[in-house]
């Protein structure tokens, strides 16, 4: 998990020592801000990376993931970015998602590979590169509103193919999503989509630009 984001020193540092305690107490592996992480799978190392509101990649952002990319196969960044209740992705988080990929990663849920969190509804996907960008996951198990109008999510599930580690190919599944398994309320138990749902969902993400 990525501890990366506006509400990660709500408590001040014992807050964030003892998220991290916690996390370390269960085995869950974490990344953010200065720290990175690396999980090795079937024997390919996959680097993670985290970073909240970053006007632009810097210098040690830059150092960070070509640092990572030496001692992994495959890098992804996490961004915390964007604008709540936005579904297009502003021009600032398309430009640094870019950068990004251009400075090195894989992927962006923000390099190989970018992936992105914060406006609590979804946003669009692209690809630059060959490396697949999610710009907004919305919500998933949301405790912050009893009730939001936009209860939609999903989970982006990305396949990877290596031949002697390095990458081949790569296929990616949208799974719809619902974050309440009742629609009059939140009641924080997130659930897979279906039907009308399912259909609706997939067509908001893939025609969201």
């Amino acid at each position: 998990v990525t501890v990366a984001n506006n509400h990660s020193m709500d408590c001040y540092q014992k807050g964030m020592d003892d998220t991290k305690a916690t996390l370390d107490e269960y085995g869950v592996g974490y990344f953010g801000y200065s720290k990175s992480y690396i999980k090795e799978v079937k024997g390919i190392k996959f680097g993670f990376l985290g970073y909240a509101f970053p006007n632009a990649v810097s210098d040690d952002m830059k150092n960070a993931i070509n640092e990572l990319k030496k001692k992994t196969d495959f890098v992804i960044v996490y961004y915390h970015w964007g604008i709540e209740r936005q579904y297009q992705a502003n021009e600032d988080q398309r430009s640094l998602a870019k950068f990004t990929i251009d400075a090195g990663a894989d992927a962006v849920i923000g390099a190989n590979m970018v992936v992105g969190s914060h406006p609590h509804v979804l946003e669009g996907i692209e690809t630059y590169k060959d490396s697949p960008i999610i710009y907004s996951l919305s919500n998933f198990c949301f405790g912050g509103n009893r009730n939001p109008s936009d209860k939609d999510s999903m989970i982006y599930q990305q396949t990877f193919h290596f031949t002697n580690k390095k990458i081949t190919s790569m296929e990616n599944k949208i799974i719809p999503c619902m974050i309440s398994s009742v629609k009059y309320r939140n009641n924080y138990q997130p659930i897979i989509a279906t039907g009308q749902d399912a259909e609706r969902i997939l067509k908001k993400v893939n025609t969201i630009q």
